[in-house]
């Protein structure tokens, strides 16, 4: 649960962010917009994760360095390979001229990095941490 809660919580700001800085979507239909995306993004992107991004992690960590935490570089790797798949994806929808499509993805990838990253390490997943610690979960 608490995981789930994690991740819907981190794809729900990316989402967010997605459609304001990218979409440029107006204030006023900001709440009806995320829903529909949201609703369209967070399953399929869950998929991804527990499908293709968490498998391809955990192989990964097998050829890593064993002084590397796997509790935080996992939740990174992942966090990296969820990202450029839905930043691809959301250029490729808002149908952006090929030739620029490289330079846009970079642009757009590190700008949601920036954000979910510190997001998820220092925000989210304490805060999650902490409430399911104070209400007795773990």
């Amino acid at each position: 649960m608490k995981s789930l809660l994690i991740f819907l919580t981190t794809m729900a700001s990316m989402v967010l962010y997605s459609l304001i800085t990218i979409d440029r979507v107006p204030w006023e239909l900001l709440g009806e917009v995320f829903v529909q995306v949201f609703v369209i993004v967070a399953p399929s992107v869950y998929l991804f994760k527990e499908w293709v991004s968490t498998p391809v992690v955990q192989y990964l960590h097998r050829y890593l360095p064993d002084h590397l935490p796997q509790e935080h570089t996992e939740p990174l790797f992942v966090l990296l390979l969820n990202t450029s798949i839905v930043t691809i994806s959301g250029l490729l929808v808002s149908q952006i001229i090929p030739n620029e499509l490289l330079e846009l993805f970079l642009r757009h990838w590190t700008h949601k990095l920036m954000l979910v990253v510190p997001l998820f390490f220092f925000v989210i997943r304490p805060f999650y941490n902490f409430l399911f610690k104070k209400l007795g979960y773990e």
